[in-house]
């Protein structure tokens, strides 16, 4: 099976082949040390991701992190600040199972959450971006 990008972001761009799987990437040269080590036993599966108001998609895998970090490969108008949680510019609209990666203190209201804390689950989420 092949996993293809469907960001239409023209700039950077990189191929990865993982397990039988050839999955684009976009990428800025200074995210490429956001990179993860190699995935645990428990690989998520490739998620495609929508970026509504962008009008933008692209496929999620373990190694871009979180919605965030996608988001911004993708060149997706994002507020951010902290990356962790704490200042909650990063917050969204989004629809679709996402599991999160680190916890935030911030409350927000039902199907809003913080890009920074969450990776994306299941055949497909949407980002109100």
């Amino acid at each position: 099976a092949f996993y293809l990008d469907l960001c239409r972001c023209r700039s950077h761009r990189v191929s990865y082949k993982l397990e039988l799987h050839v999955v684009t990437v976009c990428y800025s040269s200074t995210d490429m040390d956001l990179m993860k080590s190699e995935p645990e036993n428990n690989v998520a599966d490739p998620v495609i991701v929508s970026f509504s108001h962008s009008k933008r998609r692209a496929v999620w895998t373990y190694y871009d992190g979180t919605l965030r970090d996608l988001a911004e490969r993708c060149v997706v108008g994002i507020a951010r600040d902290c990356g962790d949680g704490n200042c909650g510019l990063c917050r969204a609209l989004i629809s679709g199972k996402v599991e999160f990666v680190r916890s935030s203190n911030i409350e927000l209201p039902q199907g809003e959450y913080l890009l920074c804390c969450c990776e994306p689950r299941g055949r497909e989420v949407t980002v109100a971006l």
